[in-house]
Parts: C-alpha cells; sequence; structure tokens
C-alpha cells in the first residue's frame, strides 16, 4: 500500500525528510494552496505569488521526475479550504498505510498537524526537518541551565560544528568570531549599488500573479515588478549573482540605509532559503568556498571572512 507525503509551500525541496525512501511508483504525494494558510495572516501579494508559484513549479518537476502528485490549485470555491481537508479527501482515495510529512516551521499548523492521527484515523509520521544545522533537541540541551540564550555564543557553536571559515586548530578565519564593529559604514552613493537580480515572470508566474490581484484584493502591497526566482535554478543564479556584484561591499554597509536605494548590497536570497529553493548550508559552504578562492589568488572575496552568518542576513 502506498504512503501519502504531504509537502507543504516552505518545504520545496527534493531533499526534505518526508521523501526519505519513498517510492515514486506508489507513494501519493499531495500538495495544496488553500485558503486557510493564504490568508490566516495578511501576507503581502509579492509572498503569495512567489510560494504559489515556486510551489506549482516544483509540482511540475515532481511529475517530470516520474512522482504522482495531487496538486490543488487556488480557488476560493474549493470544496476543501484547509490542508486538512484536502488530505482527508485523499484518504478515502488512496487508503494510504499512513501520512508522511515534514515538520512545519509555522507553531499554529504544526499543532494542527499533530492532531490528525486522532481526527483522520490514520497514523502521520512527522519527520524532522533536517535543512536545519541544529535540531530543536541540539538546541534545548545547549541552552539548558544557560542564565543568558545569547546568539552570538550559540552562532560560535554552530561555526565548530560545521567547520565554515574555520582554521584546523579550530580557531575562527581572520582571528575573530565576528567583524561587526567594522561594517557599519554610511554609504554615500560609492560604490554603486548593484540593481537587484532578476527573473522575468513565465507563464505559470504570470497565471499567479493574476491569480492573486482577483483573489486577495485586500491584502497588502503590490504584484507589480514582480521579479523574484520561483525555481532552484534560478535561486542559484542569484546567489551567483550575489556572490559577484554584492558580496564584496555587504559587510561594510550592511547596517546602512538609502532613500535612494531599496536593496544596496543585501543578499535578497532569505525568501529562496525559506521555502526551499536554496539549502542554507549550500549556501553557506558556497560561501566559504568563494572566500578561500580570493585568498588564493591574493584578493579576498570581501573584506572579512563572515559569510556563514551574512549570507542568512539576506
Amino acid at each position: 500500500m502506498a504512503n501519502l507525503i504531504l509537502i507543504l509551500g516552505d518545504q520545496l525541496t527534493t531533499d526534505i525528510s518526508a521523501l526519505d525512501g519513498a517510492d515514486p511508483g506508489h507513494d501519493k504525494i499531495v500538495m495544496a494552496e488553500v485558503h486557510e494558510e493564504a490568508s490566516y495572516t495578511n501576507h503581502h501579494k509579492k509572498k503569495l505569488v512567489l510560494l504559489f508559484s515556486a510551489m506549482r513549479h516544483f509540482a511540475q518537476q515532481l511529475e517530470k521526475d516520474g512522482w504522482q502528485v495531487h496538486y490543488q490549485h487556488y480557488h476560493p470555491d474549493n470544496t476543501h479550504q484547509n490542508l486538512e481537508g484536502v488530505v482527508s479527501d485523499l484518504i478515502a482515495d488512496v487508503r494510504p498505510d499512513k501520512i508522511v510529512t515534514t515538520e512545519c516551521g509555522e507553531w499554529r499548523l504544526h499543532d494542527q498537524i499533530c492532531r490528525w492521527q486522532e481526527r483522520l484515523n490514520v497514523p502521520v509520521e512527522i519527520r524532522t526537518d533536517t535543512r536545519f544545522i541544529a535540531s530543536k533537541q541540539e538546541f534545548a540541551d545547549w541552552a539548558k541551565g544557560r542564565k543568558q540564550l545569547r546568539m552570538e555564543f550559540f552562532y560560535r557553536e554552530m561555526r565548530r560544528k560545521t567547520g565554515l571559515l574555520m582554521t584546523p586548530d579550530s580557531k575562527p578565519e581572520g582571528g575573530h568570531w565576528n567583524f561587526d564593529a567594522d561594517n557599519r559604514r554610511k554609504w554615500n552613493g560609492k560604490p554603486t549599488a548593484p540593481a537587484p537580480f532578476r527573473v522575468e515572470p513565465d507563464a505559470i508566474t504570470r497565471d499567479v500573479i493574476d491569480l492573486v490581484e482577483q483573489h486577495f484584493p485586500d491584502h497588502f502591497g503590490t504584484t507589480d515588478d514582480f521579479h523574484f526566482a520561483v525555481t532552484p535554478e534560478d535561486a542559484q543564479e542569484a546567489l551567483n549573482y550575489f556572490f559577484e556584484f554584492a558580496l564584496p561591499c555587504f559587510g561594510d554597509y550592511q547596517d546602512a540605509m538609502s532613500d535612494t536605494e531599496d536593496w544596496l548590497f543585501h543578499s535578497i536570497l532569505s525568501p529562496y532559503i525559506n521555502c526551499g529553493l536554496l539549502d542554507p548550508i549550500a549556501v553557506c559552504e558556497a560561501a566559504a568556498r568563494a572566500w578561500y578562492a580570493g585568498l588564493r589568488q591574493g584578493e579576498p572575496t570581501w573584506q572579512h571572512p563572515r559569510p556563514a552568518l551574512v549570507l542568512l542576513d539576506g
């Protein structure tokens, strides 16, 4: 018998733990655009476009790779307006051995899914999200008994654990754990800030833009000039663009603000990391490689070795 595998909108990667050991020939993946998730808070319109379009692209790729995918497109008149309804309907059709999913990062939904086994009368396996450097239990063990939970100290432990920008004798590259005091320069217009990375909307994204404009008119923001990546390939290009055009100046101006520039030298990568189009460890490792390559050439890619933290400032 098959398993029913639920993939959420912030889990758009084949490396997600819910797919570990899955069988494309028997198991069925379910993904759904539902009113409850789109409207439980007033999401920015561009966020809705990004997630719906990225979900549709990911589902399309899964089907090309041979997976069986049940995908519900958003419509306000859909029979099922929440994920539980969609899953419940599929249980009657598929009769799975169990529901498999990766723990979600949103507490409200996680609490709902934890009750599905009792409510739907089907075993529910909620797997750890292995994309994080530290598990919840690992953080709890680290935090136990501490008088202060200071991010700087936890950050150092994660540097030691991963080896990111650490010397062979377990010291931080550059001799310091951070260079925050050196990274507070004011930006006066030079060097010139690069234009943000752009991807022109394809047919799928244009359809989603029309959908959001029609059905979410009261959500704040605008869909105008939507130019974000919605596939892993384009997200990787956004990462490469950041390395080449923005990272060399990011550290100096990471806290700067401007009346004339919205982005300055920021990576604008966090949306892709958050939804699964980029893997956070892979991003940090790529940044570290770029820095070491700069050292070998005698011209460091940026002044201070801080990509492990910098890139997640996004």
